[in-house]
């Protein structure tokens, strides 16, 4: 069976009475059909014209012969620059029947060749699923040897991409990993379509012009005084942004509120690691819980910093197997909510693909991406990547109901200005770009000096938000190297 010709048989006519109900039902089932399956255009040579007539309309039924001639005369100069068109097989045609003919020439003549093969033909809805199942099948093949093949010369001997050389184990995983996402983008897989993601998308809009109030979540509070009275706590689809300079427990700080979503508030939580990996973050979470469990209400035991755990430096044996039994605690507590890392190349074009099938398979309530502004990027700027990446991030997370939180840094003249403790305006502090406040819903700023970090103090700064209240400038205090934080006095 020839696919395309059976797919677009079903889809294309010369004429049809308005009165024949059955064969317009038909239609429009095959043409809803094709919608559900395919996102772009994936047919080659004249069925890629085919496909751009029909998804350039909500209904089509008739094309006439005069009508795609037109449009095919209009678009002719398209025709040689299409990556869907190979025209190398119609100068094949040059010198035989097509004697005389340009290569465009040709194709358009055997796009109205092809037209009066199937405008004729009557295709019913069975044989057109399978023709799409068929065809897709077919194309997914063809899609991954291809990449196969590019692969495999990545891995063995380099490719030039751009100037970039690409070459070696780890290119060739994100090569793959990229190719694969954009095969995803391209079919639209059963699965997806039985989750019915076009609902949710409506539903979720309506929700939200009705009454941003009524899709709200509590995710986690801070456990912090005055951010608790400001902000009331994380809800669900916000956007955090803990703004620092390098070194200044931003990280911690985050640790510290992932564990708190996670123990006190029973939330599912997600972490993707671009600044180190999980085996970096994970001491964090373990010191935490060390100290949670056993010191909550009596100080049972001296803390264990998050160094100590991750070299495995236990003072005795009787704290190595009491961390190992914090942890176990941590990880199988059914009163808990549960902790996920993300282990995925995180690429400006591709992270919400990945974000979306780790949704997907694990679904949670908070993101912590530990930093955004490490996201890769290709043929762009650094800037305009970190803008896409925050904008694209907020409108994922509002969709699905995740909130995050995002540690970034201040501006070098900012980390300067705090350091020399001058009043200044943090609106614009963000480093990297100016999305890094603009777009979370909430801003907090964390500043401390080595002397303040030794004794246990970081200062909370108000950065303006959309969602909260001012709050004034205070130091939080606690053990940073178990990623504890308490509120102190507000400063005067």
């Amino acid at each position: 069976m020839e696919f395309d010709k059976t797919i677009f048989g079903g889809l294309i006519y010369r004429e049809i009475s308005v009165d024949d109900k059955q064969l317009l039902e038909n239609i429009k089932l095959c043409h809803n059909y094709l919608k559900t399956k395919v996102r772009e255009n994936i047919f080659k040579n004249e069925y890629s014209v085919f496909y751009s007539l029909i998804s350039a309309r909500k209904e089509i039924y008739v094309i006439s012969e005069d009508s795609l001639l037109s449009t095919l005369e209009r678009n002719k100069g398209k025709f040689e620059e299409s990556k869907l068109i190979n025209m190398e097989d119609y100068r094949q045609l040059i010198g035989g029947e097509s004697e005389g003919m340009t290569p465009v020439e040709a194709f358009i003549s055997s796009c109205l060749e092809v037209y009066n093969e199937i405008a004729d033909e009557i295709v019913s809805f069975e044989t057109f699923k399978d023709a799409v199942k068929g065809y897709i099948d077919g194309f997914k093949a063809e899609y991954t040897l291809k990449e196969i093949d590019t692969a495999t010369t990545i891995m063995l001997d380099g490719v030039q991409q751009g100037k970039k050389t690409l070459q070696g184990y780890d290119d060739t995983k994100q090569y793959l990993s990229k190719a694969f996402t954009k095969l995803d983008n391209l079919i639209i897989s059963s699965e997806t379509e039985h989750r019915g993601v076009f609902k949710l998308d409506l539903d979720y809009y309506k929700e939200s012009t009705e009454s941003d109030k009524n899709t709200l979540r509590k995710v986690t509070d801070f456990g912090i005084g005055p951010l608790d009275k400001a902000y009331g706590a994380i809800y669900s689809g916000e956007m955090v942004s803990l703004l620092a300079p390098a070194k200044s427990c931003k990280t911690r700080f985050s640790a510290y509120l992932a564990h708190r979503a996670v123990v006190v508030n029973k939330q599912r939580v997600a972490i993707w690691v671009l600044e180190g990996n999980h085996l970096t973050w994970t001491p964090l979470l373990r010191a935490r819980h060390f100290d949670y469990y056993y010191n909550s209400e009596d100080n049972v035991y001296v803390e264990l910093d998050s160094e100590t755990i991750k070299k495995q430096l236990y003072p005795s044996e009787e704290y190595r197997q009491a961390e190992f039994a914090s942890y176990y605690d941590l990880i199988t507590n059914l009163d808990y909510g549960s902790i996920q890392f993300i282990d995925k190349p995180c690429h400006v074009d591709t992270f919400l693909d990945e974000l979306e099938r780790a949704y997907e398979t694990d679904p949670f309530d908070l993101l912590v991406v530990d930093y955004l502004g490490l996201i890769d990027y290709t043929k762009i700027t650094k800037t305009q990547a970190l803008e896409l990446g925050y904008v694209r991030l907020l409108r994922l997370q509002k969709k699905l109901g995740f909130a995050t939180i995002l540690p970034a840094q201040f501006k070098a003249d900012i980390v300067d200005a705090l350091h020399q403790g001058k009043d200044i305006d943090l609106r614009t502090s963000g480093g990297g770009t100016y999305e890094t406040i603009k777009t979370p819903d909430k801003n907090i700023g964390l500043y401390a000096t080595q002397e303040e970090l030794q004794l246990g103090r970081v200062q909370v700064l108000p950065i303006p938000s959309r969602v909260g209240k001012y709050f004034s400038p205070f130091y939080m205090v606690g053990n940073i190297g178990v990623c504890s934080f308490f509120g102190e006095i507000v400063q005067e």
